[in-house]
């Protein structure tokens, strides 16, 4: 089965990423029961957010949905 990753970042503190960056990976850590298992970046002053997508629910609303998802995510985060 193949996937496809979608990916959003958003610019950060650039002092002091460790809050935003370890709230982060909490949200990553398996026992968080989602639709998608999260993974997280720091790149700079930049938190990256992604998942992936199954062949099957990359369509428009799948992609839609996910990328809502991360939108969400992100604004939980920053």
């Amino acid at each position: 089965r193949r996937s496809s990753d979608l990916y959003l970042y958003r610019d950060i503190d650039s002092y002091n990423p460790l809050p935003a960056m370890e709230q982060a990976l909490k949200e990553c850590h398996y026992t968080n029961s989602y639709n998608w298992p999260l993974q997280v970046g720091l790149k700079e002053d930049q938190l990256f957010i992604g998942l992936f997508l199954s062949d099957d629910e990359f369509n428009r609303p799948g992609v839609e949905k996910a990328i809502q998802y991360l939108i969400s995510k992100l604004d939980q985060l920053t």
